[in-house]
């Protein structure tokens, strides 16, 4: 029996990793694998209140107890040691390449490592090319982010898999009958950098002249929730805008997503994203950007299976939208949406792909170690600078001192890449994917 633990933040108990890990952990334990989560936990990582919305999980908790990165990797270390896995799935916690590399080298020389990437950002990638000593594989949700590891972060092709999220397939309903609105829902962070948020009034703005009534309704929260809220309390009132907050997983699935016609995405880039994949299954027509990461993947058609505007345009994506807001002119694409979802991202589809890639990466023969992995091991105070590392640690340990972060990317790091020039990441990553997807 293949025996796994996956290493995870646990900041975000509503997001996409959370989704993609409700299906891949009891996918991978009905297959024979023994699988764990090992949750990373603090201040900001509340790892009771993940339990509450996901309480059918093996969730074993890595604690820090001093706030410092030393402390992260001893944490790390202690909680693999233990468990001592087959096989180690990094998501978002870097710190656990250096508990890796401690490990290889001492206790569990057979250990392998994979990085699962489940987002097109420069960071990730750096980090990558920087981890080639101790990342044994990548398993990318993207085709996109398959390529980028490849040519970008110069990773072994062999070593790079594919495996997309998944989602359910609930029965065939149907686009939903015609109501007194056309009824739009966006599902997401909200978050300028990553969502665009600022497109959703100049969107409903541009749909004034065709005279339809729209409901649109925005699932989530994120940093630029109260900037949304302004920008939109001005919309002309042909547009009936509420807010939901944050909704859980079985909300969006059982109740949001089938009382709505459209789902609308703004997003520059995406790997998924899993809830276009989720209300294409629900017979929700998507509405969609032609986000960084669409281009390789395939998977949105225009005027096949969704509709699709230039990231930005927001005239185009008022024109797609009115376009469909007859029932009749729904009805074929998500009917083409639902079949391509079910040949392709169903979830015994998704869970078969990241069984496959994760046996593989138990195949694959270890990475030849490097003493130390670049870029770690910088001082977290005084106490580091007069005593060294090892023994400031052994000294918080032994008086309680705990340093409290601000944030959940200071108290556990997403990412200690750097790729430099952020515009020559993004040239990159179009190139592959609309050059490549044209080929």
């Amino acid at each position: 029996m293949p025996d796994c633990l996956i290493v995870a933040p646990s900041a975000y108990p509503l997001g996409g990793l959370a989704t993609w890990l409700d299906m891949l952990i009891p996918g991978l334990t009905q297959a024979g694998w023994n699988v764990r989560l090992g949750l990373v936990a603090g201040r900001w990582h509340d790892t009771t209140r993940y339990l509450r919305e996901h309480e059918q999980l093996p969730v074993r908790e890595v604690r820090n107890r001093t706030g410092t990165r030393e402390g992260r990797v001893r944490s790390l270390a202690r909680v693999i040691a233990a468990e001592r896995p087959d096989l180690l799935v990094v998501v978002n916690i870097p710190d656990a390449y250096d508990a890796v590399a401690r490990l290889r080298k001492r206790k569990m020389p057979g250990l392998r490592t994979v990085m699962a990437v489940h987002a097109i950002e420069s960071d990730y990638f750096a980090e990558l090319r920087e981890l080639q000593a101790v990342v044994d594989a990548v398993v990318c949700a993207n085709r996109l982010a398959c390529r980028l590891a490849e040519v970008g972060s110069g990773f072994p092709r062999e070593r790079v898999f594919y495996a997309p999220g998944g989602v359910e397939m609930p029965p065939w309903r149907g686009p939903r009958p015609a109501g007194e609105r056309l009824e739009i829902l966006w599902a997401g962070r909200l978050d300028e950098r990553t969502k665009r948020v600022s497109d959703l009034p100049r969107i409903v703005t541009a749909l004034a002249p065709n005279g339809i009534k729209i409901g649109l309704t925005i699932a989530g929260d994120g940093p630029d929730e109260e900037a949304a809220r302004q920008s939109l309390a001005t919309v002309p009132p042909f547009a009936a805008v509420r807010f939901l907050g944050r909704v859980s997983q079985a909300d969006l699935t059982t109740r949001i997503l089938p009382a709505h016609d459209l789902l609308l995405v703004t997003s520059p880039r995406e790997t998924g994203p899993l809830v276009a994949w989720e209300a294409m299954a629900a017979g929700v027509v998507v509405v969609s950007s032609r986000y960084l990461g669409s281009g390789l993947e395939g998977a949105l058609v225009d005027q096949r299976n969704s509709r699709l505007f230039e990231v930005g345009d927001s005239g185009a994506a008022a024109r797609c939208i009115a376009e469909l807001a007859e029932p009749g002119a729904r009805a074929e694409l998500a009917l083409a949406a639902r079949r391509m979802i079910e040949s392709r991202y169903r979830r015994e589809l998704s869970v078969a792909a990241w069984q496959a890639a994760f046996a593989a990466a138990l195949a694959t023969p270890p990475r030849e170690m490097a003493t130390v992995i670049p870029r770690r091991g910088q001082t977290a105070g005084r106490l580091d600078r007069w005593f060294g590392i090892g023994f400031a640690e052994n000294l918080r340990e032994w008086l309680g001192r705990e340093f409290v972060h601000s944030s959940p990317g200071g108290e556990w790091p997403h990412s200690y890449g750097n790729w430099g020039d952020e515009t020559e990441f993004l040239a990159l990553a179009r190139r592959l994917d609309r050059d490549e997807a044209a080929a």
